[in-house]
C-alpha cells in the first residue's frame, strides 16, 4: 500500500466518524434515538521481508449505544406508569364526586337524617315536615345525579377502550412494517445493523407498551408480539388485530377481543378477561372499571335501595296527621334486565 492509499483509509475513517458525530448531534432531541459510534480496526500489516508495514485503518461498522436489559426495564416502567396515570385520572373523578363534604350524597344524607330528627321532635310542625320532604327530594336528586355521572363515566370508558384498541392495532402494523424494512436492510448490507430503523422500531414498541403491556419475542431479527395470556398480536408478517366489542354478558360494556385463528386463513373473535390485560392506559382503564367503578356504582345502588326499603318499612308502621296508616316514603324503580348474547 502506498502513502496515498494509507492517507485515504485514514480520511475515510475520519469522514465516517465526522458524519456519525453530526448525525448524533442532529438527533440529540429525537425521541428514541440511540447515540451511534463508528467501530474501526487496523487494516493489518504487509510483510515486506524486513518486517510488517501497517496498511492503515479500516471502518468495520456503526454501532448503537444500546443495552437491551435497560431498555426492557425502561419499557416496563413506562407501561406501569401509563397504567397508573390512566387509573388515577379516572378514580380522581370518583373521589371528587363522593369526597366533597359540602355537596353530594354524603352531606345530603346527613341533612335527611337531621330532618327526620326534627320531625320526630316536633311531629305536628308543618314546617319541619315540609323541610324533611325537601331534604328527601334533595337526597334522591343527589343519588340519581351521582349514578348518572357514573353511567356517563362508564360510557367514557367504553369510548376510551375503543380508541386505545385502534391505536394498538396501528402500532402493531407499524412494527410489522419496520420488521420487513429491517430484514431487507440487513440483507442488502451484509448483515450490518440498520441502527435508525432499529431505533424507530423500539420507539414504536415503547409507545405500544404505554397503550397496553405486551411481550416481545425476537426471532431472526423480527419482533413477534403477544398480549394478555399469550394471545398473538404479531406473528411473523401477520397481524392479529384486537377489537373492541360489546360483551356477550352485558352489551352495554365494551370489552377487548382478540382474533384467534381457526384454520384456512380464518379467525374468530374471543373475549379477553379484563384482568388478563396488564399495563398501559388500556390496562389502567380496565382495572379501574372492574376494581373501582363497578364496586362504587353497586355500593351506591345498594345504599339507595337499602335506605328506601328501610325507611319505607318504618314509615308504613306510623300514621299521618289525620291518623291514617303510613305509606311508602320512597319509591323504587323496576329492575332493569340486561340480556346476554345467550
Amino acid at each position: 500500500m502506498n502513502l496515498a492509499n494509507l492517507g485515504l483509509s485514514g480520511l475515510a475513517a475520519a469522514t465516517a466518524r465526522l458524519q456519525t458525530t453530526g448525525h448524533n448531534i442532529n438527533n440529540a432531541a429525537t425521541e428514541g434515538y440511540n447515540r451511534q459510534t463508528v467501530v474501526v480496526s487496523t487494516a493489518g500489516g504487509r510483510n515486506m521481508g524486513y518486517g510488517f508495514i501497517g496498511q492503515g485503518v479500516r471502518t468495520d461498522s456503526v454501532e448503537r449505544s444500546y443495552n437491551n436489559f435497560l431498555y426492557r426495564q425502561l419499557v416496563n416502567a413506562q407501561s406501569t406508569g401509563a397504567s397508573l396515570v390512566s387509573y388515577g385520572n379516572e378514580i380522581t373523578q370518583i373521589n371528587n364526586l363522593f369526597g366533597d363534604r359540602s355537596v353530594g350524597v354524603s352531606p345530603a344524607l346527613q341533612k335527611f337524617f337531621d330532618g327526620i330528627q326534627a320531625v320526630a321532635s316536633s311531629p305536628a310542625d308543618p314546617a319541619a315536615r315540609q323541610e324533611l320532604l325537601g331534604r328527601a327530594a334533595s337526597l334522591v336528586g343527589q343519588i340519581n345525579d351521582a349514578n348518572g355521572f357514573l353511567d356517563s363515566q362508564r360510557q367514557n370508558i367504553n369510548t376510551q377502550i375503543s380508541t386505545v384498541v385502534t391505536q394498538i392495532n396501528s402500532h402493531v402494523e407499524r412494527i410489522r412494517d419496520l420488521n420487513q424494512q429491517i430484514v431487507i436492510a440487513k440483507a442488502s448490507s451484509s448483515g450490518q445493523p440498520p441502527n435508525d430503523l432499529l431505533d424507530q422500531r423500539e420507539q414504536v414498541l415503547s409507545e405500544l407498551n404505554q397503550l397496553a403491556g405486551v411481550r416481545v419475542i425476537e426471532q431472526d431479527g423480527s419482533f413477534n408480539i403477544t398480549i394478555g395470556n399469550g394471545q398473538v398480536l404479531l406473528g411473523g408478517d401477520t397481524v392479529f388485530p384486537l377489537q373492541a366489542i360489546p360483551s356477550a354478558d352485558d352489551p352495554t360494556r365494551i370489552v377487548v377481543a382478540y382474533s384467534a385463528p381457526v384454520g384456512a386463513g380464518r379467525t374468530t373473535l374471543v373475549e379477553m378477561p379484563d384482568a388478563s390485560i396488564k399495563g398501559g392506559s388500556l390496562g389502567g382503564l380496565l382495572q379501574y372499571r372492574s376494581e373501582a367503578l363497578d364496586s362504587v356504582q353497586n355500593d351506591l345502588g345498594r345504599l339507595a335501595a337499602g335506605l328506601a326499603m328501610s325507611v319505607n318499612v318504618i314509615h308504613r308502621d306510623g300514621f299521618d296527621v289525620n291518623g291514617n296508616p303510613g305509606q311508602d316514603f320512597f319509591s323504587l324503580g323496576d329492575p332493569k334486565i340486561i340480556e346476554s348474547a345467550g
